[in-house]
């Protein structure tokens, strides 16, 4: 599967295989994100996903393997601290493809979705369902697809854009708010150094 390919897919599953946050990095100041994967429908991992440290702001690159020096895709958080959180995602040239702006109330959760000129263009509505989150995804007011975790003893949730066909919502963007918003409801950033046998499943 080429890359071009893996951002054409319209159904993505983030497997966590661990409940437990550990942090820990390497002599070069690199981690993996803790137990996390990115999987097809069909169960094959897609990316590798590392945490690079940056003056205590998220970072969380895309790549190819362990060993990829270039990011295929990077989700940052625009600022330390935040009380509603706000991340951009990037290309591998390092150019703004969008960001994802938490826009909680007190009625539910909502985070506006901008593309790369800072253009809001739509948004992703926070729901839930017998205590898990979901998350509805709409762009231009148009319901494209949702965001749900599966309930169970290992933390998988789903990114579905079936609803989408022309694929006008780019699929980097549905991706890097995926693991956006499943960090946020985490907690904070779970980096490790990853066990492929229990991400490689």
């Amino acid at each position: 599967m080429s890359v071009d390919d893996r951002f054409t897919l319209d159904k993505y599953i983030i497997y966590n295989s661990y409940q437990v946050p550990s942090l820990g990095f390497n002599p070069d100041g690199i981690s993996f994100l803790f137990g996390y994967s990115i999987l097809n429908e069909s169960g094959k991992k897609l990316f590798t996903l590392k945490v690079l440290p940056l003056d205590g702001i998220m970072k969380i690159e895309f790549c190819d393997s362990p060993d990829s020096k270039v990011p295929i895709l990077t989700v940052i958080k625009d600022k330390k601290f935040q009380f509603l959180a706000s991340y951009s995602v990037l290309d591998s040239q390092g150019t703004a493809i969008g960001s994802l702006k938490n826009k909680m109330s007190l009625i539910r959760e909502k985070w506006v979705i901008k593309d790369g000129s800072n253009t809001d263009v739509g948004q992703v509505v926070g729901r839930f369902t017998v205590g898990l989150p979901c998350y509805e995804i709409y762009l231009n007011n148009i319901r494209v697809g949702f965001y749900k975790r599966k309930f169970g003893p290992l933390q998988q949730s789903t990114i579905d854009l079936s609803q989408d066909p022309e694929k006008k919502l780019d699929r980097r963007l549905a991706i890097g708010f995926g693991i956006a918003i499943d960090v946020s409801t985490n907690g904070g950033s779970f980096v490790h150094h990853v066990n492929e046998k229990a991400t490689d499943r």
